[in-house]
């Protein structure tokens, strides 16, 4: 059952593939959704001919019709393309691209590198705004590295609009180098070594499903949990609570994880030995997915129990809260839609 896609978009659908995903995909709570991903938004994301669209539709896919034009739910796009299996949709390419320094040797997961990190936001309300951003402040101290240079940050005033989000206008709230850097750091507490490998565990039978996940919902683990989904800063919190609840000192974190663009990120944070450790299931589920096997895996796994490596980017919030904050006319917006973009910089 193949549709030739529509042009530009790539090699013919495999339609059973697209509805197997679909079969597998957990729809997030209703009251969470949220119907914004048009047509043809939707088609670019999956790379996917029209035909290929209207029978996900048909098989279940939802959306909403409004104003001559069909919305899709954006959560469910994306799981859908993480879990199509095609390599085509953007979910995957970008998930896949983010973790690909994982199949380099165990050296390269911890040597210094060095990265422009750009955010843009746009306003919810204006296209030209000159009202007051706040980011969370950067701390890439917290994985052994440092800020090499601000051009806008934090208490700065942004400069003129230089991008989109969304489509609108967006503004650079964040321009800075830094450096991050990894280190291997064994985890040795039973409890948080458990943990990390129940969660792991899940993550990769589909005990508990890896989704996109509105905020609102990943800030409710259980909830989230209930209904059998997470994702990175789902998980973070859960672990971060269960490990607290222990008799722990955890905490999780928001940032970015840095590659050929960046992807936002949560994790979770364990103070043992004198340090903060790093708990990452969900990066060690990614890798594995797409990259690495047997021994390798093995290896990156036993890695992101206790470890940083050095594609993150932290930020001094926990996982979910929102990096960005906007306000003009005296009405505050804690989440505005931002963007990032996070590439290797020349070494200092």
């Amino acid at each position: 059952m193949v549709e030739l896609c529509a042009a530009g978009r790539g090699k013919p659908d495999d339609v059973r593939a697209w509805l197997a995903s679909l079969a597998e995909l957990i729809p997030v709570p209703d009251r969470f959704a949220r119907y914004t991903m048009s047509r043809d938004a939707t088609l670019n994301f999956l790379k996917i001919g029209e035909h290929t669209l209207d029978t996900l539709a048909g098989d279940g896919l939802r959306f909403r019709d409004s104003d001559g034009d069909r919305f899709f739910e954006q959560h469910d796009v994306w799981t859908l393309g993480f879990h199509s299996g095609t390599n085509r949709s953007v979910s995957e390419l970008a998930s896949k691209s983010v973790v690909r320094f994982c199949r380099g040797a165990a050296g390269e997961w911890v040597r210094p590198m060095s990265w422009r990190v750009r955010t843009f936001a746009a306003c919810p309300e204006r296209e030209k705004c000159d009202g007051t951003w706040t980011h969370a402040p950067i701390r890439p101290d917290l994985v052994h590295g440092r800020v090499l240079e601000t051009t806008v940050g934090p208490g700065a005033r942004a400069p003129e609009p230089s991008g989109q989000v969304g489509g609108k206008p967006a503004t650079v709230v964040l321009d800075c180098v830094t450096e991050s850097r990894g280190e291997k750091l064994p985890l040795r507490s039973p409890l948080a070594r458990r943990l990390y490998r129940e969660t792991l565990g899940e993550l990769r039978s589909g005990e508990i499903r890896f989704q996109a996940l509105p905020g609102a919902l990943a800030a409710q683990p259980d909830l989230a949990r209930s209904h059998r989904i997470t994702n990175c800063m789902s998980t973070a919190t859960y672990l971060a609570k269960t490990l607290t609840e222990g008799g722990l000192t955890a905490r999780s974190r928001n940032g970015y994880l840095a590659g050929v663009g960046a992807m936002p990120h949560g994790w979770t944070e364990i103070y043992e030995d004198g340090v903060w450790k790093i708990l990452d299931p969900t990066v060690a589920f990614v890798a594995r997915r797409w990259h690495l096997k047997d021994a390798q895996a093995d290896q990156f796994d036993e890695f992101c129990a206790g470890s940083p490596y050095n594609r993150l980017i932290p930020f001094d919030c926990e996982a979910g809260a929102a990096l960005v904050s906007h306000t003009h006319d005296a009405v505050a917006f804690p989440e505005v839609p931002t963007e990032v973009d996070a590439r290797a910089a020349s070494a200092r």
